[in-house]
């Protein structure tokens, strides 16, 4: 049994949205003395969870309840290291919503498109004019709900799916 290294009782921050700790961050990822975590979206929602980080060092996370870790989250600092949180990129559809020349012709089609999502439990990931949504389960189906409103495009890629929680809304756990 490996030995606990580390022990997270709170996250102390974000690289992407703090600006000291993203210089700090990227000060040390040049020295070679950055490690991270590498984590589904899925389990960042876990208050207890024990991983080993990708520099081999045994991590228990015990942060309170309802705290999600974050893509960027910094779990340790220290002299001269950073242990961060990486979300891993997982498929999901993106949806494209086209230009319309009546701009309430867009907003139904988006609102149409999120009841539909909703009744289904997915959850929505906006991000300007695309809706990103997380593939469980078959593309096809998916791609058949989705290809049935007009005025959108459809493509299928790996992304990384970090949106503040109080967007997510209601998601099913597997």
């Amino acid at each position: 049994m490996v030995a606990l290294s580390l022990r997270v009782e709170a996250v102390m921050g974000n690289v992407y949205r703090d600006e000291r700790l993203g210089r700090r961050f990227h000060d040390l990822l040049s020295k070679d003395r950055a490690d991270r975590i590498r984590l589904p979206r899925r389990d960042a929602a876990k208050n207890r969870l024990r991983v080993t980080s990708q520099r081999g060092t045994d991590v228990l996370i015990d942060v309170p309840r309802g705290t999600t870790l974050k893509h960027g989250d910094v779990l340790h600092l220290g002299e001269d290291e950073i242990l961060t949180v990486e979300w891993l990129p997982e498929e999901t559809m993106v949806v494209t919503l086209s230009p319309h020349e009546d701009w309430r012709e867009g907003v139904e089609t988006a609102a149409r498109i999120g009841y539909m999502l909703g009744i289904k439990h997915f959850p929505l990931f906006p991000k300007g004019n695309e809706i990103v949504i997380p593939i469980e389960g078959s593309k096809e189906d998916l791609s058949k709900v989705l290809s049935s409103f007009g005025g959108v495009s459809l493509k299928v890629e790996k992304r990384i799916l970090d949106v503040e929680p109080e967007i997510l809304g209601y998601e099913h756990t597997h």
